[in-house]
């Protein structure tokens, strides 16, 4: 699995799959929500993951000359997530607003979330693969055939038309990605 995630071409495949999911999560969430509030939800289910990847580097860089305990990322980890439990367990029944929105509790509320983790990952996985050797003029044209992912479950999802200029660009994408690869 380390080997896996060491290699440029499985980190592009899934900052591709992640954005993909994301452009259509964010898309059912937006048939609902207001866009301030998935902007909102997106980034707070965000930060406890971006926190917990980033913290060690950080622990590691601000003291030096001690090994980060176990007490410290329990702790840093809890500050982390305590503005999402905040959001996800006490806001519905606090009546949380927006503005003069409430903040909803359903199905476009975990959309929202699964669109930030989507976003998040993706990302991690477009800079690892950008850290371990790909070459940024292949990685960067090549995770942005994410649309690829986005075109075709928006087909099969949100029954969106598959038009014959969107098979041309299909596969105008997969040949890009055939020629960017090798």
């Amino acid at each position: 699995m380390k080997a896996l995630l060491s290699d440029w071409r499985v980190l592009s495949a899934i900052a591709i799959i992640g954005w993909g999911v994301w452009g259509i999560v964010s898309k059912l969430a937006l048939e609902k929500l207001d866009w301030r509030i998935f902007l909102f939800l997106s980034t707070l289910i965000s930060f406890p993951f971006v926190f917990t990847i980033g913290i060690e580097p950080l622990l590691k860089m601000w003291a030096s000359h001690t090994t980060p305990r176990l007490g410290q990322y329990i702790f840093l980890g809890t500050l982390a997530i305590l503005p999402m439990i905040f959001v996800v367990g006490l806001g519905p029944f606090l009546g949380m607003r927006f503005g003069h929105t409430p903040i909803p509790f359903d199905k476009y509320f975990l959309y929202a979330c699964v669109a930030g983790i989507g976003a998040n990952i993706a990302t991690l996985a477009f800079n690892r693969a950008l850290q371990v050797g790909g070459r940024a003029n292949v990685v960067v044209p090549l995770t942005s055939q994410y649309v690829l992912v986005i075109v075709l479950f928006s087909t099969i999802f949100l029954k969106e038309p598959l038009t014959w200029k969107r098979i041309v660009g299909i596969v105008a994408a997969i040949a890009a990605i055939i020629f960017l690869s090798s």
